[in-house]
């Protein structure tokens, strides 16, 4: 399960590069300021949910599942201690995660100021 879950966080991030890449793309070409960079900065803003609803998920399945023994007998530790360290470590990521989406949206909303601003001064000149 957790390397299910693994993977799939991987495969959000993976996912996600391509709007960025998408974004340098059009900041290269000096055209950032348009609708398109909005769709993009939206596709990030859904991956980054989504890697959020995996770790939530990861957070519930520890709550209901116990570790397992090996983990527990490898690392010569409690059952307890060992859920601990796992749920303090998602919920370090979840923080982490919502961090990111708050910076996302004002950026995004910037964005779109910006584009509207720039549509403006281009009905004055």
């Amino acid at each position: 399960m957790y390397v299910i879950g693994g993977v799939l966080m991987v495969a959000c991030f993976e996912i996600a590069l391509i709007p960025l890449w998408r974004l340098l793309t059009l900041a290269r070409r000096r055209d950032v300021f348009s609708g398109e960079a909005v769709r993009w900065t939206n596709g990030i803003l859904a991956c980054a949910g989504a890697e959020a609803v995996l770790v939530i998920l990861l957070m519930l399945a520890q709550i209901w599942m116990s570790p397992s023994m090996l983990v527990v007998e490898a690392l010569g530790v409690e059952r307890d201690s060992v859920r601990f360290v796992i749920l303090g470590a998602c919920l370090v990521a979840l923080l982490l995660i919502a961090a990111f989406e708050l910076l996302m949206l004002v950026m995004r909303s910037l964005l779109m100021q910006a584009i509207e601003q720039r549509d403006e001064l281009a009905a004055v000149i």
